[in-house]
């Protein structure tokens, strides 16, 4: 299989990036997250929305790296997975609006549309068996990561809130903040690997 140079200096980084190259991650992100982004904006049309279904395109690609082969360039591949996320995005909006419209408009007595929050009995406590894992693996990982994920799921703000908050560039925060999620990704997985 002959490849170009574009396509050969991807394949190059993606086998580093196999064998646990940091750097190679962050340069395959650097490379892809401004076209993405746009092509996301452009069927999201929200940008807060299209900057977290970029970031979950970048940690399922990654999450998935060596399932990619080079039939077709990387960026392909890349750009089928965010498609695909935004498809399940749309559908989840569109759910959403169907459900509360049916619940406040084919239903006469809005008291029996209410349904409760709580969880049975067996959802809490999978519910804290989860939080219990989640606070043993940010213990573990690097404070300034912590502090990232913190300012982004806990408080809601957006990238570049956090990025001035925290006086770093913004292709910093994102990246880091994949960084993170990829973090807990394997060592929740490892935990729970090794819990069954």
């Amino acid at each position: 299989m002959t490849f170009d140079e574009k396509q050969l200096q991807d394949y190059k980084l993606i086998k580093r990036a196999i064998n646990g190259d940091e750097e190679a991650f962050s340069e395959l992100l650097k490379k892809y997250y401004k076209p993405l982004y746009h092509t996301v904006l452009k069927i999201i049309k929200n940008q807060e929305d299209t900057e977290d279904i970029v970031i979950d395109t970048f940690s399922k690609a990654f999450e998935n790296l060596s399932t990619y082969t080079p039939t077709f360039a990387f960026s392909t591949w890349l750009f089928k997975i965010g498609v695909n996320n935004c498809i399940d995005f749309l559908r989840k909006k569109k759910a959403q609006i169907i459900s509360i419209y049916s619940e406040i408009y084919e239903n006469k007595d809005l008291k029996e549309t209410l349904k409760t929050d709580d969880l049975d009995p067996e959802e809490l406590i999978i519910k804290d068996q989860n939080l219990d894992l989640i606070k043993k693996t940010l213990e573990v990982i690097d404070p300034l990561l912590k502090e990232i994920l913190f300012l982004r799921y806990y408080q809601e703000l957006p990238y570049k809130e956090i990025a001035k908050r925290m006086n770093l560039p913004l292709g910093t925060v994102k990246s880091k903040l994949f960084r993170a999620k990829r973090l807990i990704y394997l060592i929740t997985k490892k935990k729970y690997k090794d819990t069954f």
